[in-house]
C-alpha cells in the first residue's frame, strides 16, 4: 500500500524508523484518532498493526467493538481499503461478527502472538 509519505522528497533511513503496534480504546477518548492518523502518516513509523482495545463495560458493555467499529471508521475516512486491518488465524480473514465473538472483553491471542513475535524480532537484532 502507498502511504501519503511515500511522496515526500526527503526518506527516513530505514535503520532509523520506529517499528510500531498501536494498540487503542479509540473509543475512549477524543485524542486517540488522532494520535492513531498521527502514527499513520508519520514517517518515521513503520507500522505493523492495529489493535482495537476495550476500555472497560461502564460506558458500554461492548468497548472492545465500540473500539473496532471507531477504527475502521477512522482508516474509512482516511481512505484505506475495506479490511486492510482484518486478518484471522494463519492469515485467513474472518468476518467482523467472528472477530467480535471472538474477543470480547480479552485479549486475543493471534493479536497476542503478533505482538510478542515482533518484540522477540526486535530483541534479536
Amino acid at each position: 500500500m502507498t502511504m501519503i509519505y511515500d511522496e515526500y522528497d526527503y526518506k527516513i533511513p530505514e535503520g532509523k524508523r520506529i517499528r510500531l503496534i498501536i494498540d487503542s480504546d479509540v473509543k475512549n477518548e477524543a485524542d486517540d484518532p488522532y494520535a492513531i492518523i498521527h502514527a499513520l502518516l508519520s514517517p518515521k513509523f513503520d507500522n505493523r498493526g492495529i489493535v482495537a482495545a476495550h476500555f472497560g463495560s461502564v460506558r458500554s458493555p461492548h468497548s472492545m467493538q465500540d473500539s473496532d467499529t471507531e477504527l475502521k471508521h477512522i482508516l474509512q475516512l482516511m481512505g484505506l481499503p475495506e479490511g486492510w486491518t482484518a486478518y484471522g488465524n494463519l492469515g485467513q480473514p474472518i468476518s467482523d461478527n467472528a472477530r467480535c465473538k471472538a474477543l470480547g472483553n480479552a485479549i486475543a491471542l493471534p493479536c497476542a502472538d503478533y505482538i510478542m513475535a515482533g518484540i522477540a524480532e526486535t530483541i534479536h537484532e
